[in-house]
């Protein structure tokens, strides 16, 4: 592989990862989210496809006062990670709601999921994240 090809790759890899959700700048980076899950004591940084960001999610409100006026800079790849830090609320990149990613989780639930040894937290969070009681 050519030096040229090499470089090509990686600016294209780059560009790519700006096109996810991404950790604030006062917050480390632990992996991507599983789903929407992250491990205890870490929150994923968007409702999907986002990377697990250390500590308590941050209150969602707009840092700049001319967010809304901006919106259109929410999905332009120059802008996604300014406007991810500064503007959340407005780019609906507040994080995680708390619902269930599977409608048959009431039905699992009595049938034993919840406290089952054999599925891992992590599994439980992804799949019924509110019937088994993560948030």
């Amino acid at each position: 592989m050519n030096a040229f090809a090499t470089f090509s790759g990686l600016i294209l890899m780059c560009m790519v990862r700006e096109l996810v959700a991404v950790c604030p700048t006062d917050r480390e980076n632990i992996g991507s989210c599983i789903g929407t899950q992250c491990p205890p004591g870490n929150y994923c940084s968007a409702k999907k496809d986002g990377d697990c960001c250390s500590g308590v999610a941050p209150p969602c409100v707009d840092i700049l006062s001319d967010c809304a006026k901006n919106v259109a800079l929410c999905n332009v790849n120059s802008y996604r990670v300014f406007m991810t830090n500064n503007c959340p609320k407005t780019c609906d990149r507040c994080g995680v709601e708390c619902a269930d990613a599977n409608n048959l989780c009431p039905q699992w639930a009595a049938q034993g999921f919840c406290e089952s040894s054999f599925y891992t937290t992590v599994q439980k969070q992804a799949y019924c994240l509110a019937t088994c009681g993560y948030c």
